[in-house]
């Protein structure tokens, strides 16, 4: 597996788990031989565990590896790495409590540093604890107090961000055309963030809920770019429809004229025959051929202080009508004379209503003839 040299960091999870990480060498069969970042996982109780390669350096050292856990079980592994001119950088990984690993990442902004002590050059100490975000904290040794040598010794922290921020944009789907457009969002990072809307019509806003009006109707691309310090970016992107303004209805057209009705026939009624013969009252009259269904007749009769009438109604066919009326005892016995009988049309929707009045005639009664000598 390669030579190998003393681990060192050892973290311990929430579960007891122990890992470990120690640089390695790993042979290439070349002049110059690969360093290696080496991780081991002890489950709680076990005494050996499999080892696993965080990073592999051909062209560089990879050195000084260290361990921080998380809460959740998960590691940050932080290294230091140093190519032939000894240049630095510093560099880091997350590793899930299932053991799976993000991309090493390298750190912007974190200094590595030699201190010179003595005839033996110091490198600069960083020790990481993570966080289950997938990254940490890291406490840095920046100076070191050597007895007889003088000098304070100091440790500062620093973020080691591996994780873009996590981001949610509020962009509507379509807004209509010079109206004010609501954008929003919501962002959680573990350092400090910076937005940039670009709304897709070459204007910009750095605000988190900024409004913004479009001159022209179109599809727009709306962008939303999160940058945290350390230089981790999220971007989201969505399109923005803008319609024309709804067309405003007019006035409603007017309504046409009622029709007017057509103009109804008159009824020209007439009581031709009203003549009694005893009880019996023959009732026969003419009406407008446009007229239909039926007549009501009224004979009325004086007795005294008193009126007695009595009611019948004819069918009309053709422009004609007749009905025969029979008078009860108490008309059959009055007085012949003074009776009037009454008609009336109530009118349809081709004739007018009418009515006339007629009085009743009586025959005369035929004297006998003498008979000759």
């Amino acid at each position: 597996d390669g030579e190998q040299t003393s681990p060192t960091s050892p973290a311990i999870g929430p579960d007891g788990t122990v890992s470990l990480a120690w640089p390695r060498i790993a042979d290439t069969g070349g002049a110059i031989p690969a360093t290696e970042v080496a991780l081991s996982r002890f489950a709680p109780g076990a005494t050996t565990a499999t080892s696993a390669t965080l990073a592999r350096s051909d062209d560089a050292s990879a050195a000084l590896p260290q361990l921080g856990a998380a809460p959740d079980g998960s590691l940050l592994a932080t290294w230091v790495e140093a190519d032939f001119a000894l240049n630095f950088s510093f560099h880091g990984m997350h590793i899930a409590a299932d053991g799976t690993r993000s991309a090493p990442a390298r750190a912007r902004d974190v200094p590595v540093t030699i201190f010179p002590i003595g005839p033996t050059p110091f490198l600069q100490t960083y020790v990481p604890q993570a966080d289950a975000l997938g990254g940490g904290l890291l406490g840095v040794v920046t100076g070191f107090a050597i007895p007889g040598m003088g000098g304070p010794s100091s440790v500062s922290t620093q973020i080691f961000d591996a994780a873009p921020p996590v981001v949610t944009a509020d962009v509507p789907t379509s807004a209509v055309v010079g109206t004010p457009v609501s954008f929003a969002t919501s962002v959680s990072d573990r350092v400090a963030t910076e937005l940039l809307w670009e709304f897709g019509d070459e204007s910009e806003s750095r605000s988190r809920a900024p409004r913004h009006r479009y001159a022209e109707v179109g599809t727009y691309a709306v962008t939303l770019t999160a940058r945290d310090a350390a230089g981790n970016e999220t971007v989201v992107r969505r399109q923005l429809t803008i319609t024309p303004p709804p067309v405003q209805p007019g006035p409603p057209a007017p309504l046409p004229p009622a029709p007017r009705p057509a103009a109804r026939a008159s009824a020209a009624l007439k009581l031709t025959t009203a003549s009694r013969s005893g009880a019996k009252v023959t009732l026969a009259g003419t009406i407008a051929r446009s007229a239909s269904g039926r007549v009501t007749l009224v004979y009325t009769q004086k007795l005294g202080r008193r009126t007695i009438r009595a009611t019948t109604t004819a069918t009309i066919a053709k422009g004609h009508w007749s009905t025969t009326l029979r008078l009860g005892r108490a008309l059959a016995r009055a007085p012949r004379r003074g009776a009037t009988v009454t008609v009336s049309y109530a009118g349809d929707a081709d004739t007018l209503a009418a009515s006339a009045k007629r009085a009743v005639s009586t025959p005369k009664a035929k004297r006998p003839q003498r008979k000759r000598r």
